[in-house]
């Protein structure tokens, strides 16, 4: 007869390896709907972790969340190859929550997608564009999607390690996929995004997390192509962490031909130094959103560090400038 415990959670700096073995052995053949671990990866614990695994298949669990990320991962090659395989028909359609950090991914030929997931949460992953674009497109019933530092890319033929998700790379989801958290690290390349086709057309709450070095701080204009991609998109939150200056007067604003977001209603910008891109982005949503209610935006000094008074007075002043004449009488504007 089948019992239910509810939840297990291992963090492995605070339990061994062997008491975690005698828990999962006092639990064989019980439900365990919830299973969490959170270790440091380590090459020599391959054999341990798939061991837990083994104990998700059998535990009939629905939410499973491997967080293996170590203290310090810049410059670690190694990740946990994440065996798909093990998972029987059974496992694959009850798990409706994935949390992995620090793994990589490669499915199995034939994989069959994890039909009754609603939750995909990757943190740190290595993954071709092809395995996770097969991934999403088999995962039907997926509500929310976070993808946090992950590299997406081609075969991998070298050894390196891209501590960032190039926009250009995000493959298409399912269109269920409603909320999407891109946490991202640039750099934007203006004429791949531009020739961006309509990837996530049912999309309608996008948060963008922006760390953008002083070589890109001319290129933000070019995120237009990705939220043209995202027509029905409600609420936009874009949260910018930048090495950029705030703009001077005699520079020039590039402007691109008004794009038509007519379901935005609500826009959140923090981190905001009313750069030269910041402001071209900025007033290239306004004037394309025909619908937008409330227009938030908080300023920020460099790298998003506090700023004083005559900064945060100069960033307003800016924006104000430069939203004259574009943005809808009934916007509400708050600026902090």
């Amino acid at each position: 007869m089948w019992t239910c415990c509810t939840k297990l959670r291992f963090d492995g700096v605070m339990v061994s390896r062997d008491n975690i073995n005698a828990i999962l052995q006092q639990h064989s053949g019980k439900i365990v709907e919830e299973f969490e671990v959170k270790f440091e990866f380590d090459s020599k614990l391959v054999d341990h972790l798939n061991g837990l695994v083994d104990f998700v298949v059998s535990s009939q669990t629905k939410k499973m969340a491997f967080d293996l990320v170590p203290t310090n991962p810049v410059g670690l090659l190694d990740r946990y190859r994440f065996p798909f395989e093990r998972f029987d028909n059974g496992s694959i359609s009850r798990l409706q929550h994935i949390q992995l950090s620090f793994a990589s991914l490669e499915l199995p030929p034939h994989f069959s997608g994890f039909l009754n997931l609603r939750n995909l949460d990757l943190h740190l992953i290595r993954s071709t564009q092809k395995d996770l674009q097969d991934l999403l497109s088999q995962c039907f019933n997926i509500e929310w999607l976070s993808l946090v530092r992950c590299h997406i890319g081609g075969e991998i033929k070298s050894l390196s390690l891209d501590a960032y998700v190039p926009l250009t790379t995000l493959p298409s989801v399912p269109p269920c996929v409603q909320p999407l958290c891109l946490d991202v690290y640039v750099p934007l390349e203006v004429s791949s995004l531009l020739k961006n086709t309509c990837k996530f057309s049912h999309l309608k709450y996008l948060q963008l997390k922006l760390r953008l070095y002083y070589h890109d701080s001319g290129n933000i204009l070019s995120l237009a192509s990705f939220l043209r991609a995202s027509p029905c998109i409600e609420k936009l939150e874009i949260h910018f962490n930048s090495y950029a200056l705030s703009h001077l007067y005699y520079q020039p604003i590039r402007r691109l031909p008004q794009g038509e977001y007519g379901y935005l209603k609500n826009m959140h910008i923090t981190g905001f130094v009313a750069s030269t891109g910041e402001l071209e982005s900025l007033l290239h949503v306004v004037e394309s959103a025909s619908i937008l209610e409330v227009l938030t935006i908080e300023a920020a000094g460099m790298l998003g560090k506090d700023i004083d008074y005559e900064g945060r007075l100069k960033v307003e002043e800016l924006t104000r400038r430069y939203l004259d004449g574009i943005m809808l009488r009934n916007t509400k504007l708050y600026m902090a």
